[in-house]
């Protein structure tokens, strides 16, 4: 037994001892921060039993060990000891098993040195971007931009002195080579993962198929990069294989597409859905596709081709991971809980990022960190345990029934099984129509009490819970109603996991029943959680979340659900990204607001990072920020023209009232624009109730001026963009996710016209309870929060007209509010400099004519 002080100092060894006396002699968990060598600190993590403790193991860092104590004589490790210490081991933090006394000590895995990383050469890498370098081989044109050299040094610093680097780099840039090649670099060297993460799928592909290859041209050694998606994109060849051989089970009016994807299934070299070529339903595809619930891993027969298992092994073996931000923040939250090594995570390890289009990053995290609970979704769960059909029963409890019933006569329990069939009948028969009703009913009478308090509203109803809401005798019926609807699902649930684990008991070696049974336990563990959510709204006390209660109007049915989402997602991201990860980089064209990262970092709790890293005593630890702002290399005083018509009222629409109209009507300003350009225009609305209105009424007018009218939602977004740049004289009618991640170069898109400044909806949940969070400790909300979050937006809608050095044209901003209030200056002031026609529209008209003229001759 080796000497416990060659291994923890004195002064930790009665730490131990005292948090060991504290637990009354039980189990203790404790981290052991080393120096020297040795032990010279410790933090109790978890305390226990007479035999165990919980293996909080996310919270040890590189080169720091894990101790904990054994009552009684013994301190050999346990088989439960040695797994544990396996796993953390691969964290690089060691394990020590000690007696209550701490005066003998089992060493499991010795201490570690964090390994030494190797710093990357920016005079090197500057070499590729020199005017007759490596680059300027490979593009056509080539041009050195200073911008993009300063960026690429400041990633560098960043990946070299584990610093999180904020970085607004202007269109033109060429921000993401300036990212891309020392995060290659630098996973080369060091056998380091890099994430780079994205919110639009048209930038990761960009980055796949355009830029990784360029990058692979410039540095001498090959690396892989892959795309990293969620477990449900992939199709899952153990359940097209069980629909198959019960294929008399599947006959209804799905089976034809069913089939259609069990055919493709087997024959698909990725089995990945954005490969189809054809769009199957949503329900029918949750039949078939991947999900963590359902895999059994190893056991499943299928599992040597496992389209999820052959993308997960290519991350492993990957040095850049490409994802986008919603599936990176979920693996973040699964390491926050479970640890990096958990099966659960998503991604293999990493501990470098990269957020391109980082602007978006509050948003996504705040729908992550939050929950829903619909109709619909409660619905589709119960259809995957139980849906009758006119020709055919489906779902996870027919196809359990039909498995149970060919194993009957092979494990000597007949009875037992004839019971359980007979119990898992009568639940499809009457349970499971019983809770559907339930669920239909009291989802169906929320949206029908919201739509009788709120009368007239022909858009979404959204009720925030508020304090003073909550007292009320409207949110008290629907209270004891969701209260009544989550008693039935628990019941529910009780009786059908009571019947799970009595399948389970059977000595049935089958790995279809199995498989099935894990269907059953998933959508239990799904209704679960639909529990938690709703009563967590009901019984909602905290102050950090928002809750409201949403319902929607069509013309033949009615949506509604319960949602909850964090008021502030600054500590989990404090918690779960910036002290977590080694380094982070920031970057994006639109993350200031008047020049200052201010605002954007205030919502994303970098500020707060950034205080406390300054409180910090030792400078060691310290993780510096640092922030650059790069202006765009293209000329928009030459290149582009701002139009502002100080005559168009607009707010007719929202009377409903074009009879009062103070100027020309929104519909004249957007015809009358449209013909400077003969279409290749972008109309940027704020509402999709304004965009469909407007577009119903100018339809015939912009066609007969020989002009296309694409109007967002009549097909998909890629769809939408593939016909506007290839299709001559169009005019894209677009809202919320055309006014950034859209790249239209070259002569199809001319103007863009702004029409009205896109100040979000005052009274949406989320936000109406932050701007009432900042005036209600001090601030202002309008120019501390909605102003900035406008302008940010305004500068995404106004870059997507310039993006080469090519291209020209006009913005148009419409809402006189730019110029006639204090705040205009805001928004123009967030431009580049270009020209100005500001008038009437009818004399500015033939100045932005002749500007746009000049580029035609």
């Amino acid at each position: 037994m080796p000497d416990i002080n060659k291994y923890i100092t004195n002064n930790s060894i009665s730490e131990l001892r005292s948090a060991i006396d504290d637990a009354e002699g039980r189990e203790v968990l404790c981290i052991g921060r080393i120096s020297g060598g040795l032990v010279t600190k410790i933090d109790v993590v978890a305390r226990g039993s007479d035999s165990s403790v919980a293996a909080v193991i996310h919270l040890a860092n590189y080169g720091d060990v894990f101790i904990h104590n054994h009552p009684g004589s013994k301190i050999d490790p346990s088989d439960a000891d040695v797994e544990v210490s396996s796993i953390a081991a691969r964290s690089g933090v060691a394990s020590y098993i000690i007696d209550n006394e701490v005066s003998r000590i089992y060493v499991l895995v010795e201490a570690m040195q964090p390994p030494k990383l190797s710093p990357i050469s920016n005079e090197k890498m500057q070499k590729l971007f020199d005017a007759d370098g490596p680059l300027s081989k490979i593009l056509e044109n080539y041009e050195e931009r200073d911008e993009q050299r300063i960026m690429m040094a400041e990633v560098i610093s960043a990946f070299n002195f584990n610093k999180i680097s904020v970085v607004e780099a202007g269109t033109g840039t060429g921000k993401t080579l300036a990212y891309l090649l020392p995060s290659v670099a630098w996973a080369l060297k060091n056998e380091e993962r890099v994430v780079i993460s994205t919110h639009t799928i048209n930038l990761q592909e960009q980055i796949l198929h355009k830029d990784l290859p360029i990058v692979n041209k410039l540095l001498p050694k090959d690396f892989k990069a892959v795309l990293v998606k969620g477990r449900n994109n992939y199709i899952c060849l153990r359940k097209c294989n069980m629909i198959e051989e019960e294929a008399e089970l599947f006959e209804d009016d799905e089976s034809i597409e069913l089939q259609q994807l069990i055919d493709w299934a087997f024959v698909t070299k990725t089995g990945d859905h954005s490969d189809l070529n054809f769009v199957p339903k949503r329900n029918v595809w949750e039949k078939v596709h991947a999900t963590g619930e359902t895999c059994i891993r190893a056991r499943c027969p299928f599992f040597k081709d496992c389209f999820v298992t052959k993308a997960r092994r290519a991350a492993a073996y990957a040095q850049i991971l490409v994802t986008n931000h919603a599936l990176l923040f979920s693996d973040i939250a699964i390491r926050a809980e479970t640890g990096a090594y958990s099966d659960a995570t998503i991604l293999p390890n990493y501990s470098r990022i990269i957020f391109d289009e980082a602007h978006n990053i509050e948003e996504v995290a705040t729908k992550h960190f939050g929950n829903m609970v619909s109709r619909s979704m409660c619905l589709r769960t119960l259809n995957l345990l139980y849906r009758k059909n006119n020709k055919s029963n489906t779902g996870a409890i027919v196809l359990l029934s039909a498995r149970l019933m060919k194993c009957k006569n092979k494990c000597g329990k007949e009875k037992t099984i004839e019971m359980l069939l007979a119990e898992l009948l009568e639940f499809a028969n009457s349970k499971v129509p019983a809770l559907r009703f339930s669920i239909s009913d009291s989802f169906k009478i929320i949206a029908e009490k919201l739509i009788d308090e709120f009368p007239g509203e022909k858009r979404n109803i959204q009720f925030r819970l508020t304090d003073e809401r909550r007292e009320g005798e409207l949110w008290k019926s629907i209270n004891s109603l969701l209260l009544s609807l989550t008693s039935d699902m628990r019941k529910f649930i009780v009786k059908l996991s009571r019947i799970a684990r009595d399948i389970n008991k059977l000595p049935i070696e089958d790995d279809k029943v199995d498989g099935e049974l894990k269907i059953v336990k998933s959508q239990i563990e799904k209704l679960g959680l639909f529990i938690e959510v709703i009563e967590a709204v009901c019984k909602e006390q905290n102050g950090d979340f928002v809750n409201w209660l949403e319902a929607r109007i069509n013309d033949t049915f009615i949506i509604s659900s319960v949602n909850r989402a964090p008021l502030d997602i600054s500590e989990s991201m404090i918690k779960s990204v910036y002290e977590k990860f080694s380094s982070i980089i920031m970057t994006s064209a639109t993350l200031t607001s008047r020049q200052k990262f201010n605002f954007w970092e205030s919502r994303i709790g970098l500020d707060k990072f950034k205080e406390a890293q300054k409180n910090l005593p030792d400078e060691k630890n310290k993780k510096g920020v640092q922030e650059l702002i790069l202006k765009t290399p293209f000329d928009f005083k030459s290149q582009a023209a701002l139009v502002i018509p100080k005559d168009v009222d607009t707010s007719f629409y929202a009377r409903g009232n074009e009879s009062n109209v103070n100027g020309h009507s929104l519909k004249e300003a957007v015809m009358s624009l449209l013909k400077i350009t003969d279409g290749s225009a972008f109309v940027l609305f704020t509402s999709y109730g304004l965009l469909r209105k407007t577009a119903y009424e100018m339809k015939n007018q912009i066609s007969s001026k020989g002009m296309n009218l694409l109007v967002q939602g009549e097909d998909s977004r890629d769809v939408i963009l593939r016909r506007f740049r290839a299709e001559p004289n169009s005019v894209l009618f677009g809202t919320d996710s055309f006014w950034a991640g859209v790249d239209v170069a070259g002569e199809a898109l001319k103007s863009v016209i702004i029409t009205k400044l896109p100040f979000r909806v005052p009274t949406e949940p989320i936000i109406e309870a932050r701007t009432e969070y900042i005036d209600q400790n001090g601030g202002n909300a309008f120019i501390d929060f909605s102003l900035p979050l406008a302008v940010i937006k305004f500068r995404q809608g106004f870059g997507r007209l310039i993006r080469s050095k090519s291209d020209y044209g006009m913005v148009a901003i419409l809402d006189r509010r730019v110029i006639e209030k204090f705040y205009g200056r805001w928004f123009i002031q967030s431009l580049p400099e270009c020209k100005q026609f500001i008038g009437p529209l009818d004399g500015i008209i033939p100045p932005a004519k002749d500007f746009l003229k000049e580029f035609e001759l």
